[in-house]
């Protein structure tokens, strides 16, 4: 029955649908099903067999590099360019993760991004691969990769082979290891099959593929950085072993019809992580040789490609080099053993990799042309399932009839020979099917798209109704709607409604396209209903003077700083120096200029941070100390300054500040232990992973049982939220939290001056260090009148928010995965743990600006229920622009951006919603006077 809490309900209820609604715009699966299988066209395929041998995290600049002294990491792959194969870049999409690379080299598609969900593991639709159309897979290495391609896959017809989870340790010896089980269990694979004959004859058959999933050189990169000694040694480990192998291939089959194709599912970046999109996460090598592959080619002036600074130190500029997108290496690979390519496959099949014979190149480009042209046909019986016919508009350059007579034209030129002529138009033809592809995924995309954005700009304004009718004084006066209208209204409501829903239902539409539009007309009706509410609040701001023109270009540029903070950090530095002049703008906050100064000089302090390359890129674990002293000092400054306005509490006080601040220690000495293990290549001993899980625990439990003064809640609540901090911290950014920490209490310092009379204290000059916080509800109160003061306690929280979003960080890495954050706690490799880990640590900072802001209401009587409703309010202010700045064109860093923009402000307007109710847990529902 709690008012607040039904609009937390509410608000969290309609932000998430908001939030899930842009994966349903712009991540749907690409994954259909009821594709018929395209057979090879070309017969004998080339290759009977081929090898994909994929080296995890492998960067193309430091595998293609020559080194000062002229050597190469790769000598023997170096000799396979030169001398026998193909090469080239393989571009990878956002993520740069494993999972979804693995998925574009094998399936041909770009990961649904709902796999994240699943820790990038486990598959969120089953997919065709080349898996499971080869004639059978044997596959070698990770527990975390393997798995998801013989799930779905023909029974049977992929056969695994994996060493055990507990192996992916980031602080073992050395991660090489990992690569050396597969190396040596391929080797005895191929010794059992010698006196084998059951498995000697699968062997014998055409169309096998093999796979070495290598992982150690990602973990080493992880784990020691790329240009580390281990992970330069482990590419050189890499490079032997694979000639090893390629030996044992040859010794076995003796009939050199194996082809095979190295290449990597993402890069790294200089500090070890991957994820994002910059250059050295996306471009990954690729070397193809064997059956079927053309052998070196020298580079002209009509084949070579323009140096970049990238490849003028590769010292290849003499051989032709031909890129690839990561899904084109499906048909590839299918092509090369005549095998259907995976019926889901977006990649274009890169001719330029085969050997030079026109019927091969042609046929097979032929074939891949058909399996995207089932797609269209497949995704426009689908559209037309969920589409009334009046209103279906398939795709105008390709309708589905089109596509026999393109098949009939190429087929032609394919029989008569006229393989050039066959290869322009099956290049035409790839290029409509490609357009009509991707026409037909977004085909309900411009429906959604305006059904969203009425239910954004509905919300907001159901929001600014209930203000006005709360908080106005003109909703003293608010009159009842007649009964008649009323009736009018709800019948209304349920004929559009029952309309909405049987055409949804008739164009068979999806769940979520019931609750899209069905919620749009709901809010709207529900806006509409209260007439001219938002048009009386609006004159009441005017009139009124909460919002004055130079208010009003005071909060527009906040808001819109705030804004272009997600795209330059350093507006940030910018607002915190605009924000350092607000007490001085305050005649009575001048008053304490003590206080003032110290506001002005941490706000310059913070400013400096978002100037800073963002944390992890170069651990530096002397800051992490540096800032648990300084914790440690402000905890002893605070506990003087609070002992000296009140003895009350003192002892209590003192033992739970020594028990906290042992804890801070005890952090400091297990970030030390960690890294001094990791770093000798020595597994992290089992105390410091249970003793950092203790420190987490207990920083949840422990503030409830602090004394209840404000000063002594607010240290024990910081202490245990900087404990785990700490442990998840390797640079800088345990120093920002401080920081962040130190400004937040100074805010609610500033704030308590400001209040013209806290209702629940009574008086106006009470010291904070006087005033406790209690678990009871508030008494009722006289009417409240919406003030600018109150849309200023709410916008400031909303900039700490971000503040601690992108103070030490920006976009890249937050999406970037780096494990070394959560050594403390887990050194093998685990996706959920490690990711929700991470995910705290982020959340850490909210909370603190949580209980401030918690704080602050409470002692300036401010409502929480407004405050809930401004929030909501100027956060969907933001995420309406970001949910316009959204691009589905343009490079997919830009794509995966501009994405992550929307999705972290939605978090921020859910999540700030969802803190001010959790952190009422930690600082009470009210506040009294000792």
């Amino acid at each position: 029955h709690n008012p607040a809490m039904k609009l937390i309900f509410l608000s969290v209820v309609i932000h998430l649908i908001l939030f899930f609604s842009i994966f349903d715009i712009y991540f749907r699966s690409p994954v259909e099903h009821g594709m018929v299988p395209q057979e090879a066209s070309f017969r004998p395929p080339p290759a009977k067999r081929v090898a994909l041998l994929v080296a995890d995290g492998l960067r193309a600049d430091t595998f293609f590099s020559v080194r000062k002294e002229g050597t190469t990491l790769a000598p023997y792959l170096r000799s396979i360019i030169e001398n026998k194969g193909a090469w080239g870049v393989s571009h990878t999409h956002v993520p740069t993760e494993s999972r979804p690379g693995h998925v574009a080299i094998i399936a041909g598609f770009y990961e649904d991004v709902s796999a994240v969900t699943r820790g990038w593991q486990e598959n969120p639709v089953e997919f065709d691969s080349v898996f499971n159309q080869s004639r059978h897979t044997w596959s070698w290495g990770s527990p975390d990769i393997l798995p998801m391609f013989a799930k779905g896959a023909a029974r049977g017809r992929v056969t695994t082979y994996m060493y055990g989870s507990e192996e992916e340790d980031f602080a073992n010896l050395d991660a090489s290891r990992l690569d050396l089980w597969v190396f040596d269990k391929v080797k005895e694979f191929f010794n059992e099959a010698s006196s084998n004959s059951h498995l000697m004859q699968q062997l014998q058959e055409d169309g096998n593929v093999f796979f070495l999933h290598l992982l150690g050189i990602d973990t080493n990169g992880h784990a020691h950085r790329p240009y580390s000694d281990d992970y330069i040694n482990n590419v050189r480990f890499v490079d032997q072993g694979i000639m090893d192998i390629v030996a044992v291939f040859e010794s076995f089959f003796q009939d050199g019809s194996t082809a095979y194709v190295f290449t990597s599912d993402h890069g790294m970046t200089d500090w070890g992580s991957h994820g994002a999109g910059l250059p050295e996460e996306t471009m990954t090598p690729l070397v193809a040789w064997g059956a079927g592959i053309r052998p070196p080619t020298q580079s002209t002036e009509d084949n070579k490609m323009a140096a970049d600074s990238y490849s003028l130190s590769w010292g290849l500029s003499h051989l032709k080099q031909s890129d690839v997108n990561q899904a084109d290496i499906a048909p590839l690979m299918s092509t090369l053993i005549g095998r259907p390519i995976p019926v889901n496959s977006e990649g274009i099949l890169p001719v330029d990799f085969l050997v030079p014979d026109g019927a091969l190149r042609a046929w097979g480009l032929y074939t891949n042309a058909r399996q995207l042209c089932e797609q269209v046909l497949v995704k426009h019986i689908h559209v037309l399932e969920t589409s009334l016919k009046v209103f279906l508009r398939p795709y105008p350059k390709l309708h589905p009839e089109d596509i026999a007579q393109w098949q009939d034209k190429i087929e032609m030129s394919l029989k008569s020979g006229q393989f050039e002529e066959s290869l322009k138009d099956t290049k035409v033809l790839i290029g409509l099917a490609e357009e009509a592809i991707q026409y037909y995924n977004k085909y309900h995309r411009t429906y959604l798209f305006i059904v969203l954005s009425l239910a954004f700009i509905g919300w907001m304004v159901s929001i600014l109704t209930v203000i006005q009718l709360e908080f106005t004084p003109q909703s003293v006066e608010k009159t009842n709607m007649p009964t008649s209208h009323k009736t009018t209204y709800n019948y209304a409501l349920i004929s559009m409604s029952t309309v909405i829903v049987l055409l949804l239902y008739i164009q068979s539409s999806p769940v979520l396209h019931y609750v899209y539009t069905l919620m749009t007309v709901f809010l709207w009706f529900g806006a509409v209903s209260e007439g001219k509410a938002v048009l009386r609040l609006l004159s009441y701001v005017w009139y009124s003077e909460v919002l004055s023109i130079y208010r009003f270009a005071i909060l527009f540029f906040i808001i819109e700083g705030i804004v272009l903070s997600f795209f330059h950090r350093w507006s940030l530095s910018l607002l915190l120096v605009a924000v350092s002049l607000w007490p001085f703008t305050s005649f009575k906050l001048k008053q304490q200029r003590s206080l003032c100064v110290g506001w002005l000089v941490n706000c310059l302090a913070l400013a400096a941070f978002p100037l800073l390359p963002t944390v992890g890129r170069n651990p530096m674990y002397m800051f992490v100390h540096v800032a648990s002293v300084l914790v440690l000092v402000a905890v002893i400054w605070m506990g003087r300054v609070a002992l000296a306005a009140s003895h009350f509490e003192g002892a209590h006080y003192k033992r739970f500040t020594f028990f906290q601040s042992a804890g801070i220690v005890l952090a400091s000495v297990l970030v030390e232990v960690t890294r001094y293990f990791i770093s000798s290549k020595s597994s992290v001993p089992l105390f410091v992973h249970v003793c950092s899980w203790l420190l987490l625990l207990q920083s949840i439990i422990t503030p409830f049982f602090s004394a209840k003064s404000v000063t002594s809640r607010l240290a024990a609540i910081f202490l245990a939220l900087m404990t785990p901090y700490i442990l998840l911290s390797n640079s800088f950014e345990a120093i920002f939290v401080l920081l962040l920490g130190a400004l937040l209490f100074q805010w609610i310092v500033l704030e308590q001056h400001l209040s013209p009379k806290v209702y629940v204290i009574g008086r106006v000059d009470v010291d904070i260090h006087r005033v406790s916080i209690a678990y009871k509800q508030q008494a009722e109160r006289r009417q409240y009148f919406l003030k600018y003061s109150d849309i200023r306690r709410v916008v400031m929280p909303l900039f700490f928010g971000v503040l601690s979003f992108f103070g030490t960080g920006n976009i890249a890495s937050i999406n970037t995965f780096d494990p070394s954050y959560v050594y403390c706690f887990k050194t093998v490799f685990s996706p959920f743990i490690m990711g929700a880990l991470i995910i705290f640590k982020i959340v850490i900072p909210f909370l603190l600006v949580g209980c401030a802001l918690n704080l602050v209401l409470l002692l300036a009587g401010q409502p929480q229920r407004l405050s809930l409703l401004l929030t909501m309010v100027l956060s969907d202010i933001m995420g309406l622009q970001f949910f316009f700045l959204v691009q589905d064109e343009g490079s997919w860093l830009d794509i995966g951006i501009s994405i992550s923009h929307y999705v972290i402000i939605m978090c921020v307007a859910g999540g700030v919603v969802i803190v001010m109710g959790v952190s009422r847990l930690f600082t009470g529902t009210s506040v009294t006077l000792r």
